[in-house]
């Protein structure tokens, strides 16, 4: 009816329905080193759970009601729709959109399907820069978006890399109240280590050159950061100097 397969759509509703679902393992294996780390965030854990997992649940349901639109064949809808995942639903935005890409680009419609495609690309990003937020809430968002919803997309790792690497340097750390701050560029690439060890290790490969320069850039940074280099390194076969 709307020119969308069968296959996909059963293939967007499986996905929906295991993202919503996987919430509930929401404190488990990698997560619970991340707020070890983050010790300022002891307090609040709790009801940052909470709040991720209404999070997740209110994406679905945006998503669900946008479903005609990003499958049907009004451009303007259509477009309208991937504007607001792309916005308003950054966990789901990594599954939903390249379904999208894919069922545009069957249909022929080139303008949506590019649509879409930025849409992803600028979700990347945004959620690769926020694990280096001043604000905690802001990267532990962030974190939970891209380990629930992104670690099948390749690219995603690709962005982290590089604004991890981005902020290499004291000119370059993340800014507090103006001036760079080297305890929230060690936070961040913290964050970045972490949450690329829920990736699959193909991925990791993939990018091994300069995920390897990143590795070995950062290890400096202290006991705990060079640890998880190693780890890291160990798991795409080996970095030179690490």
């Amino acid at each position: 009816m709307f020119g969308f397969s069968n296959d996909l759509q059963i293939k967007a509703t499986d996905i929906l329905f295991t993202i919503l679902i996987g919430t509930a393992g929401y404190f488990t294996g990698i997560y619970f080193d991340f707020l070890k780390f983050q010790k300022d965030q002891a307090d609040s854990a709790f009801s940052q759970t909470i709040d991720n997992r209404s999070l997740n649940l209110a994406e679905g349901e945006l998503v669900t009601g946008l479903f005609d639109d990003l499958v049907g064949n009004n451009e303007l809808r259509k477009n309208l729709a991937i504007e607001t995942i792309k916005v308003s639903a950054p966990t789901l935005g990594g599954t939903i959109l390249p379904l999208v890409v894919a069922q545009s680009q069957n249909s022929g419609d080139k303008a949506s399907a590019q649509a879409a495609q930025t849409a992803i690309e600028v979700q990347r990003k945004i959620l690769s820069s926020q694990l280096f937020d001043v604000k905690k809430d802001t990267r532990v968002a962030a974190f939970e978006a891209i380990r629930t919803g992104w670690t099948q997309d390749p690219e995603m790792v690709t962005s982290i890399i590089d604004t991890a690497s981005s902020f290499i340097g004291s000119e370059n750390w993340p800014l507090v109240n103006g001036f760079p701050n080297e305890a929230l560029f060690e936070s961040g690439v913290m964050n970045s280590l972490l949450v690329l060890a829920t990736f699959p290790v193909a991925s990791l490969k993939q990018n091994k050159e300069s995920l390897c320069k990143f590795l070995l850039a950062v290890q400096v940074n202290g006991p705990q950061t060079k640890s998880r280099a190693q780890q890291m390194a160990a798991l795409i076969d080996g970095c030179p100097g690490i």
